[in-house]
């Protein structure tokens, strides 16, 4: 099951939301509780669907994260991945890692608040 939500909590019109939970849980458990045999990665929640397929960035490559406890989910999510269009997604290790990606994920969400909700952005990792 691929989870490419964020456990929004909309309080109040015209601003960004927070989010449901965090800390000690994250929506991608959550939904690994409610579909206790899916094998469920979270990915895709830190960008908007509008770069989700053929991401173009010009010079730059924007950055896919993952997470999960199945490796060969994981493994499937990254095939999936790459044929639509982004790198090798960086595996975040088990779906406890949803407890930082969801907060990522409002980052995106901020900053499209901020900028007239253009959804032309994306993270990525810089490596040295």
């Amino acid at each position: 099951m691929l989870d490419a939500s964020n456990p929004l909590a909309f309080e109040q019109e015209g601003c960004p939301p927070g989010l449901v939970t965090g800390h000690s849980d994250s929506g991608g458990e959550q939904v690994q509780r409610w579909l206790a045999q899916a094998r469920v990665v979270k990915w895709f929640n830190t960008v908007g669907y509008m770069q989700m397929v053929d991401p173009d960035f010009g010079d730059q490559q924007p950055d896919l994260l993952i997470c999960g406890n199945d490796a060969d989910a994981k493994a499937i999510a990254g095939l999936l991945a790459r044929d639509l269009g982004w790198p090798t997604p960086i595996d975040l290790g088990g779906l406890t890692a949803s407890r930082y990606l969801e907060p990522m994920g409002m980052v995106w969400i901020k900053h499209l608040f901020d900028n007239g909700f253009n959804g032309n952005h994306a993270f990525e990792l810089l490596r040295k």
